[in-house]
């Protein structure tokens, strides 16, 4: 995949961090990985991808801008 359509998962949390300054602090890790555990359970429902597909964009830590923007729009909500 094309680096430009590649988004850190991560940017998630500094959008986060810049409405709300808890998120800066390392002990809110756990809370961001809930938070896109429950937005994984989510897509599942609506049939967006498989289950192998959220656990490997975790792990490698990058989404594309389609998957990206959902996953922005679920955090920010």
């Amino acid at each position: 995949m094309k680096q430009e359509r590649k988004i850190p998962i991560s940017s998630v949390r500094n959008l986060l961090a810049a409405r709300d300054p808890e998120w800066a602090h390392a002990r809110m890790t756990k809370a961001f990985k809930t938070l896109y555990d429950g937005w994984r359970q989510a897509e599942l429902r609506h049939k967006h991808h498989n289950p192998q597909f959220y656990t490997v964009a975790w792990k490698r830590g990058w989404l594309d801008k389609a998957d990206f923007g959902r996953f922005k729009k679920y955090a920010l909500q």
